[in-house]
């Protein structure tokens, strides 16, 4: 979204999803994960799908976003991604 509306458009409309979600029940870690990772999507400035792409897998393989770790059906904990 970023690269097709520019970033304060794609913060809005994804920060605005996520609200919508944790209004609807989903899980608040859930919510926080994705909201952390798109602000980081946002300031990547990337110019093509491919950079990006590319980027993200970086930042994944080292640590640089945010995923759930836990149990299934209990509180699931923000860990960065390559732990």
């Amino acid at each position: 979204m970023a690269i097709d509306f520019g970033p304060e458009l794609a913060a809005g409309a994804s920060t605005a999803h996520e609200v919508s979600q944790l209004a609807g029940g989903d899980p608040h870690n859930e919510g926080a994960m994705d909201m952390e990772n798109n602000a980081k999507g946002y300031g990547l400035g990337c110019q093509t799908r491919l950079v990006c792409e590319t980027v993200v897998k970086a930042l994944a393989a080292t640590g640089g976003l945010t995923r759930l770790d836990g149990e299934i059906g209990k509180e699931l904990l923000l860990v960065p991604s390559n732990w």
